[in-house]
């Protein structure tokens, strides 16, 4: 009885692996654990999953910035955590800049001319690569 428990788990383990290559592991190890071979054939079979290089047409392996046959640049691939990073960084300090905006057109409604010429200043200054600071040279001119 053993024997069969044993056998049935390496089917699984053959379907992840044959799953593997197509950048299916957890559809493979299903499809090997429920029918043995012939879930073999069909992962064989299946649609692969890894990008596809617009350059060569080679596939690529999943995540991968260059295909690894031609070494062009893959355009499917997804941002890494470093430029997402960058990206939430870059929101926040556009938001930040936009409230200083805000507080300055404030000091405006309410007749204080110089201290929304500061906090514009200092939009400039501390976001000079924002939407806002080009706003604010704009109110400053």
């Amino acid at each position: 009885m053993e024997i069969y428990i044993i056998i049935w788990l390496l089917w699984a383990v053959v379907g992840a692996i044959i799953g593997n290559a197509k950048a299916r592991p957890a559809a493979g190890a299903i499809l090997g654990l429920l029918l043995g071979p012939i879930g073999w054939l069909l992962m064989m079979v299946a649609l692969d999953n890894r990008p596809k290089c617009p350059e060569c047409g080679g596939r690529a392996v999943q995540g991968a910035r260059k295909c690894i046959h031609c070494g062009s640049i893959l355009a499917c691939s997804k941002p890494s955590k470093k430029d997402r990073t960058d990206s939430t960084n870059l929101a926040k300090t556009e938001q930040l800049a936009f409230q200083g905006l805000v507080e300055a057109r404030n000091y405006l409604k309410a007749g204080k001319k110089e201290v929304a010429v500061h906090v514009l200043k200092d939009i400039i200054e501390k976001y000079p690569d924002t939407d806002a600071a080009a706003k604010a040279k704009e109110i400053l001119k």
